[in-house]
């Protein structure tokens, strides 16, 4: 069942800003699998977030921040809102290895609710609150390299 709060993306757009780019990675099938993920049928790890947790540690790397995910949507010129009809981007965010099937991952608890943790969703854009018990695809991330 998906989460019943949808955030909005206007609150993230100003601490974005001023991050360091990180070195995004993808986890590799062995990594993935060996960790509790599982392979989707378009070649992406997908996991829940403790299992993505780990898959990431494995890789020497952490989950982003929501404000990282939400760096990318900004770079690409993400609207507030209704950003499924934005085609430069769709095609943006897509170049940069993002896929629009799925939520990502965030380390970011929601603050309201110890049990769920935001995501985005990169084909409409927004934020969202969902259970870390949901599966979802996620990348990895070195700070600052």
């Amino acid at each position: 069942m998906k989460t019943l709060l949808k955030i909005s993306l206007a609150v993230m757009i100003t601490s974005s800003a001023l991050q360091a780019a990180p070195k995004w990675i993808n986890s590799p099938q062995k990594n993935c699998t060996l960790n509790g993920g599982e392979i989707s049928t378009n070649g992406v790890c997908k996991a829940n977030w403790k299992d993505a947790t780990a898959i990431c540690a494995s890789l020497e790397a952490k989950l982003p921040t929501i404000e990282q995910l939400v760096d990318v949507e900004v770079n690409c010129g993400a609207s507030l809102h209704d950003n499924e009809d934005n085609q430069a981007y769709q095609s943006c965010y897509k170049k940069k290895g993002f896929s629009s099937w799925s939520y990502y991952w965030s380390s970011s608890p929601y603050a309201a609710d110890s049990n769920l943790v935001l995501r985005v969703y990169f084909k409409d854009g927004d934020v969202y609150a969902h259970s870390k018990e949901l599966s979802g695809y996620f990348r990895c991330v070195r700070s600052g390299q």
